[in-house]
Formats: structure tokens, sequence, C-alpha cells
């Protein structure tokens, strides 16, 4: 499954406490570098599934968590009824998110990602760029290089290498200033 970040993230925070929330069993696998990572930088990952019935952001007014992230685009709702208000809320309170989009991602995270001023295209569609697509696409140049990345070491490093992107259109609104291109 192709997928992208689409909100920043605080890996490097000491002592925090982190919710992955996957989509189903393969989830971990599939993602299992970036997931080794996150381990390796912060000691207290707690991983459930977008559908558990235990799901929960919150208890007793206060954030049980201090990052989230949200490996299940395509869920169409979250267990314990959390909504994309709940999540609003958790970064209203200073929390992080980062959650991941494909071309089937489901309306609460199209929701969410549209009240922090990112607009995900409709499902099903795919970019196109008939300039800057790979040599190994078959001629539907929705397999895109793509290296026109954000000047921030932080972000993306010293000398990012060019990636390979197949999915989603996602737009970003220049007018939110805590929205930022890496792209």
């Amino acid at each position: 499954m192709k997928t992208a970040l689409i909100f920043g993230f605080l890996l490097g925070c000491a002592c925090s406490r982190t919710l992955v929330v996957l989509e189903n069993i393969l989830t971990k696998e599939s993602h299992s570098t970036f997931l080794s990572d996150l381990s390796n930088k912060d000691s207290d990952i707690v991983y459930k599934y977008a559908t558990d019935n235990n799901l929960s952001i919150k208890k007793y007014g206060e954030s049980l968590y201090q990052n989230i992230v949200i490996l299940a685009p395509s869920t169409t709702s979250f267990g314990n009824g959390i909504t994309a208000n709940d999540f609003l809320e958790f970064l209203d309170d200073g929390g992080n998110i980062v959650i991941t989009a494909n071309s089937e991602v489901g309306d609460p995270l199209k929701e969410l990602a549209g009240e922090v001023g990112i607009e995900i295209d409709d499902e099903g569609t795919s970019v196109i760029d008939h300039m800057n697509y790979d040599s190994s696409d078959a001629g539907s140049h929705t397999t895109i290089v793509a290296d026109d990345f954000i000047s921030s070491d932080v972000i993306v490093g010293k000398s990012p290498k060019p990636v390979l992107f197949n999915g989603i259109g996602m737009a970003a609104d220049h007018d939110n200033p805590l929205v930022i291109d890496i792209l």
C-alpha cells in the first residue's frame, strides 16, 4: 500500500508516549522500517487497531499520548466513537499527529486533513505528471520521481535523494502558516 505522510511530527521527543493506530495486522509488516525507526526514538509505543472498541486518546480529560501515528487510511470509522474532532482537540492540546493516505482514504481522515489545511483528492484518483514520471511507469504517468524538497536539513536531511510517489493528490492551504509543503 502506497502512503504519504502529510502532517509534521516530532520523532525526536524524549520520554514521549506514542499511539500507533493500525488499519490491520499487515500494516505493522508493511510499515516495519518506519515503525522500527520510531521505536528506536520513542520508548513508549502503544499499538491499537482503528476499529478497536478500547481505542482512546484521553482519560479523565487528559491526553494519554504526546504523539499519534494513524496508519489506517481507509478506515471509515474509529473504535470507541473517536471522531475527527477528537483528533483536532488532541492537536489543540499540544499533541502531534502523523496520518497516512492512499487512494481509498476514508471520510474521517479526509475531514481531519481538511480541518488542518490539507485537501485530499477524490477516492480512487492518482496524481499524474507527464514530465516527471519514472521510466518504469507503464504509460499512465502516475509513478512520479519527486526531488523538489523543502530546503530544511531538519525535515528532509542534508541531501535528500529523489523518491518515487504513486498515490492520491493532496493540496495544502498556503494561507495556513502551520502547513509546510515538504515536496
